[in-house]
């Protein structure tokens, strides 16, 4: 997992898109579009591997059964919390 840089530090390993400050909207329609070095694909498979690592898990994995309809409402809230 990358670690993330300190506010203010400049790192090479990154791409770091510059941050843009518009006083209007006016403003922000026109300014330019940034420019992605990085092909399309590339960035979906980078975004997505983010996502996993930061979504909480629903369920832990496997196969569950339960006796009764009680007991599988008590192991729900106990994952889902």
């Amino acid at each position: 997992m990358r670690q993330r840089c300190a506010i203010g530090s400049t790192s090479k390993t990154r791409n770091e898109m510059p941050v843009q400050k518009f006083r209007s909207i006016e403003e922000m329609n026109k300014a330019p579009e940034p420019n992605s070095q990085e092909p399309p694909f590339e960035r979906f498979v980078r975004l997505c591997s983010q996502y996993w690592a930061i979504a909480p898990k629903p369920y832990p994995p496997g196969i569950y059964k339960f006796r009764s309809i009680e007991e599988a409402q008590k192991a729900r809230l106990k994952n889902s919390s």
